[in-house]
């Protein structure tokens, strides 16, 4: 699937994907936004900057393409991500809701 909004960003280390992004450019009621739904860095490479750095990319990758927000979702439970991105400067915005369908 090709998809021009789209974009992976990774982090290699001696050839190997140490962590991962995708982004989605969309444009909202709002204005042009990015919306970065998965970033994932190995365990053992957490803590180094690594997420920083690609989040630093995505911000620069979002503004080169005229996005005025940068959104980003985390699940309620994971309260490293929520810190990560607090720290960042990102504020919540929204409550998302899910109910199972078991």
């Amino acid at each position: 699937m090709v998809d021009p909004d789209q974009r992976f960003f990774v982090a290699e280390q001696h050839g190997k994907v140490i962590a991962f992004m995708r982004l989605r450019i969309d444009d909202r009621f709002f204005g042009r936004a990015c919306e970065m739904d998965t970033v994932s860095v190995a365990p053992d490479f957490r803590n180094q900057k690594i997420g920083r750095t690609l989040m630093d990319e995505a911000e620069r990758f979002a503004r080169e393409e005229g996005a005025i927000a940068m959104r980003v979702n985390v699940l309620s439970v994971n309260e490293s991500g929520r810190r990560f991105y607090e720290d960042l400067g990102y504020e919540v915005v929204a409550h998302r809701y899910a109910k199972d369908l078991d």
